[in-house]
């Protein structure tokens, strides 16, 4: 999976076409369709890029709160939906915009190239080039500017003034944003509301506009990490010898300490299942709406935090009864507590999940507000996961389109 939002998915087929499903708020599906003529898809649907011609070149999916886009081959990103805070990155005409329009450069033109990865957020977009800058848009854009709306901007390096210029990947979150250095050292800005959702040491209310690096515990900077995701008011990061850390929101569990509440405004080590270790011989992370998943080297999904809708994936039982600060794992699709395996990627909605097989098989549990699930026959909340469905039968991708996430972007 590429992408996932509040209650829609979207993903990128091995022939280059991308399926859509879920809630078709602000035309978020890509359909040629506003919302009050197609409310949701319960299956997996061919995206547009005109009016009757599916989406064909595409490489990388993201979808945001009421957004989406798709990044081509040479670089090129085409977004739709939602563009309230130019968060598609281009000015529009209509609103929504109910077909894909193309990002704009940092001249303000509609020919972005270069990118090579992309995330939008809620109402914030974030991009990283081939040569290692990263530009920003719609709101809190990094580039040292309080102004939002932005069209695509380039972000700044800590202390301003400079462009950024080492960055190897980005992650968007509720209206701030994540970049990881080749150095190992992550770098946030954007907005927080006494969350810690930046990592900078202080828990703050408002918004911070040019990047500062994510502190541990002592004031350092955090690192050693090779990938970030970032969430709904909480973040977490991957460090390369497969120990995990968070910082942010804590109230529902979603940094993986030993107690629930309050919020660290510095990245703190998560928990492992067992007594007093800590999580450990991971090899991907994604942060959803109040709940996180982690990917094991061997192939096992793993949940902690919140989610009344069966996002943690703890089978029909609900032994967590929705809520757990401790990872535990993700049951495989017979409802066995022997756990979920032979998975290759992970994503994390608001609440839902979403994992792909290294087979190709594409798997969803949690709330199928909608029809995020993907699947007709699902129940409104789904603690197991099961097969995502197209019109024709079962989607199935191709593992090779979804990297490992150690293998950064550039």
């Amino acid at each position: 999976m590429h992408g996932s939002s509040r209650y829609a998915a979207l993903a990128v087929s091995p022939d280059t076409h991308a399926f859509a499903w879920g809630d078709n708020g602000a035309g978020m599906l890509d359909q040629d369709a506003a919302p009050s003529s197609l409310t949701s898809l319960d299956v997996a649907t061919p995206t547009l890029i005109l009016p009757g011609m599916q989406f064909t070149g595409a490489l990388q999916a993201t979808m945001g709160e009421r957004s989406g886009a798709l990044l081509l081959s040479d670089g090129a990103l085409y977004a739709w939906g939602d563009n309230g805070s130019r968060q598609l990155g281009a000015d529009a005409d209509s609103q929504p915009v109910l077909l894909p329009i193309n990002v704009f450069d940092l001249t303000g033109k509609p020919s972005l190239v270069n990118a090579v990865q992309a995330e939008i957020g809620d109402a914030n977009g974030v991009a990283l080039m081939h040569d290692g800058g990263v530009i920003s848009w719609g709101n809190f854009a990094g580039d040292g500017s309080t102004a939002n709306d932005r069209l695509p901007a380039q972000v700044v390096a800590p202390g301003g003034g400079a462009p950024l210029t080492h960055a190897v990947a980005v992650s968007a979150g509720w209206n701030y944003s994540l970049a990881l250095t080749d150095d190992g050292k992550v770098l946030a800005w954007g907005f927080e509301s006494n969350t810690g959702a930046l990592g900078s040491g202080t828990v703050i209310s408002g918004s911070v506009v040019t990047p500062g690096y994510v502190l541990r515990a002592d004031g350092t900077p955090l690192t050693g990490i090779v990938q970030v995701s970032a969430g709904y008011d909480f973040s977490l990061a991957l460090a390369a010898d497969g120990t995990v850390w968070a910082w942010g929101d804590n109230a529902y569990g979603e940094l993986g300490q030993p107690t629930i509440g309050g919020a660290s405004a510095v990245a703190v080590q998560v928990q492992g299942p067992g007594v007093g270790g800590k999580l450990d011989r991971i090899a991907m992370v994604a942060a959803g709406g109040h709940h996180a998943l982690a990917l094991d080297l061997d192939g096992h999904v793993l949940a902690w935090g919140y989610s009344p809708d069966g996002a943690l994936g703890d089978g029909a039982n609900k032994p967590v009864v929705n809520q757990t600060s401790v990872p535990r794992a993700v049951v495989d699709e017979s409802g066995s507590i022997s756990g979920l395996s032979g998975i290759a990627s992970i994503a994390a909605g608001y609440a839902d999940s979403y994992a792909l097989g290294t087979d190709g098989r594409v798997l969803s549990w949690g709330s199928n507000f909608h029809g995020a699930l993907g699947r007709p026959s699902a129940a409104s909340t789904d603690n197991t996961p099961a097969r995502v469905m197209t019109a024709g039968g079962v989607l199935t991708l191709s593992p090779d389109a979804y990297p490992n996430p150690l293998r950064h972007a550039r």
